[in-house]
Parts: C-alpha cells; sequence; structure tokens
C-alpha cells in the first residue's frame, strides 16, 4: 500500500494573520473633539463647540433650535463610499503599499472633509427670521459676515471638525485643531 505525504506549505498565510493581528484596534475619530472655546456675540459666557455641535446635531426643541445633524446625517449618506474606501484602503494594507496608520488617517481625512462639506452645504431646517436679522446686523469682528447657512456663522464649527487616529488605544495622528 502506497503512504500518502501531506505538505503543508504557506504561502503567506502566517505572514498576513500576523500582520493584521499585530495592529490591533484600530479606527479614526472624527467630529468635535475637544472643547474649543467659542466666543459669544451678544456678551454672553463663551459656549464650547463640543456642545454647540451637540445643539445641532440633535437638536433643542425646548430653545427653538431643530435638528440639523451633519454628522450622523452625513455619515448615513456616504455609507456605501466609506465601505468602498475601507475596503480599498484594506487591500492597500494588505498587499503592504501603505501602512496600518496611513489606512486610519486616510479614512479619517476622508470623514473630516466630508463633514465640513456637508456642514457648509447644509440648507435646511432654515435659520429662524430673527436669527437671520442678527446675523445680518453683523457685529463685532464677524460684521462683515452674512451667512443663512445654519451652520455656518464665524466658521467655528466647521474647523473644529478633525480626525484622531487611534491604534491599539493610543492617538498616533490628529488633524485639525
Amino acid at each position: 500500500m502506497a503512504k500518502s505525504v501531506l505538505i503543508d506549505r504557506d504561502l503567506g498565510w502566517r505572514e498576513l494573520f500576523r500582520k493584521i493581528t499585530r495592529g490591533g484596534e484600530a479606527f479614526a475619530k472624527i467630529g468635535i473633539q475637544q472643547d474649543t472655546r467659542r466666543e459669544q456675540k451678544d456678551g454672553k459666557g463663551p459656549i464650547d463647540m463640543v456642545q454647540l455641535a451637540a445643539i445641532h446635531e440633535f437638536g433643542a426643541p425646548k430653545a427653538g433650535i431643530p435638528e440639523r445633524s451633519f454628522i450622523r446625517a452625513w455619515h448615513d449618506s456616504h455609507r456605501a463610499q466609506i465601505t468602498q474606501l475601507q475596503a480599498r484602503l484594506g487591500r492597500q494594507f494588505i498587499d503592504g503599499k501603505i501602512t496600518l496608520r496611513q489606512m486610519i488617517a486616510k479614512l479619517g481625512a476622508f470623514g473630516q472633509g466630508g463633514i465640513r462639506k456637508f456642514i457648509v452645504a447644509l440648507k435646511q431646517p432654515i435659520l429662524a427670521k430673527s436669527t437671520v436679522r442678527r446675523r445680518r446686523k453683523g457685529t463685532g469682528k464677524n460684521k462683515d459676515v452674512h451667512s443663512d447657512n445654519p451652520l455656518v456663522d464665524t466658521g467655528q464649527l466647521v474647523a473644529s471638525v478633525f480626525s484622531i487616529s487611534v491604534i491599539r488605544g493610543v492617538e498616533v495622528e490628529r488633524t485639525g485643531p
């Protein structure tokens, strides 16, 4: 009777598995990340950008401010593009064309740029007439700003959107303020 011999040739699977698992948990945090102070025009105390973002993202019905989601709405409307980018960057990482850090940074940059554009393009729900009048009065350092965009008055909210790349629980890269 003939003997069979099993030959196990690793064609790169072990190295690929090591490369993928060595990275550990990796992700990009995209949005308003810090307590950036915002000067108010009416002389009241400053509000940080996290608070301002939350007010617009979820609305403040008691204050008459409708929901103007810009993070969730951008994400929901760009799921297909995000998935395609993740797949493309994942292939580049596996092929050794980019590092894990580069992959996460590229995902973060995509989200940061997308959310910023979404904020600038947002037109609904429209501003209350009183807000439009206040903005058109143009007081203080923003006297030449006359924006009807619901989320763009001084530009501070747009500028406060940034990305943080996190690998194995450590912030390795930060883009934005």
